[in-house]
């Protein structure tokens, strides 16, 4: 109906009207946002985008507007149809997803998508806010842990058996090419099954913990110190001219690791049973290597623990001998 003055009414705002204007009211203030800011009207096609956008995509604003946000979703390929009910599934929810950029490249970001309202909540949205950050840093972060953990024991944070294999190779490689010797120390705690069933699990783990950082301060920084499992740890010593001439440093290590450490007031004391071998002479198989440095390593701790003893091609039939009658004895059981 006409007014007062005879003025035909106003048509009402369309949605899309409604839309252009709650962008242009917030230009300002998205602009001055960090974070990668898109709208889109209801049916997800980019009506606005703030610096930070332009930023992470590489788009200049112009080159995107009226295109459907599908065409910088790196993981819904070229579908843009129906991209709203994609929206509608992220609706106050932040999830990680990847953009493609300009060149080509993904960015991981993570991202929250809004409903914009152009008036009254009841009134059919105009559209959607879609914040995003670029999240590569994490992402980088969360790989490098997971190879961290791959090869790494999450108790001490020392290297594992398959990491020690591979790094002791090389060492052996490295040591025939410039004519130098690698010895490898199998080092076992005594008694730890006493400490875990007198103090429990987390004091046996707190004393594994505290070998392996004594372990670590004894050796060079071009030496690996690993844990193999259980009780027992390996130290790789490469470049070394006369690897037997380390055993005064050895018997150091001994008297270091012999004292009394102090566990949730519990004084522990701590001995060790050390075995080594070299290269050369012998087999250059790291695992032939470690398997003899711990059969030395089994004559120590038969010898009264708390001592150190080399290799030697003796103890091998020993040692075969005891396996042989373990094995006769648990067909027998």
């Amino acid at each position: 109906m006409p007014n007062e003055r005879g003025d035909q009414p106003s048509p009402p705002e369309t949605e899309q009207e409604r839309l252009l204007r709650l962008v242009a009211d917030a230009a300002p203030v998205l602009d001055s946002i960090p974070f990668s800011v898109l709208v889109t009207d209801a049916a997800g096609r980019i009506v606005s985008m703030n610096a930070a956008a332009e930023r992470l995509l590489g788009y200049r604003s112009a080159e995107l507007l009226g295109d459907s946000l599908a065409s910088i979703d790196a993981e819904l390929g070229a579908s843009k149809a129906g991209y709203d009910r994609v929206l509608n599934a992220a609706l106050d929810t932040e999830r990680e997803r990847a953009y493609r950029r300009k060149d080509g490249e993904l960015v991981p970001v993570s991202e929250a998508v809004t409903l914009l309202h152009g008036g009254a909540p009841d009134v059919r949205p105009a559209g959607y806010l879609v914040v995003a950050y670029d999240i590569t840093q994490r992402k980088q972060a969360q790989a490098a842990e997971v190879e961290f953990l791959e090869t790494h024991d999450p108790l001490t944070k020392l290297p594992t058996r398959g990491q020690l294999l591979r790094q002791l190779g090389d060492a052996i490689v490295a040591a025939q090419q410039d004519g130098t010797e690698v010895a490898v120390l199998v080092v076992d705690l005594d008694h730890l099954k006493r400490v875990n069933d007198a103090l429990g699990l987390p004091a046996g783990d707190e004393l594994l913990v505290r070998i392996a950082e004594r372990l670590r301060s004894w050796v060079r920084t071009s030496d690996v110190v690993a844990r193999l499992g259980g009780d027992e740890f390996a130290i790789v010593l490469s470049g070394l001219q006369q690897a037997e001439s380390i055993t005064s440093r050895v018997d150091v290590l001994l008297e270091d690791l012999l004292t009394t450490v102090t566990i949730g007031g519990h004084p522990l004391p701590v001995t060790v049973s050390i075995g080594g071998a070299v290269h050369p002479p012998g087999s250059p198989d790291p695992a032939e290597l470690i398997k003899r440095a711990d059969l030395a390593m089994e004559h120590a701790k038969a010898s009264g623990r708390n001592n150190f003893q080399w290799f030697h091609p003796d103890m091998v039939d020993v040692g075969d001998d005891a396996l042989t009658i373990a094995s006769a004895l648990r067909q027998t059981l």
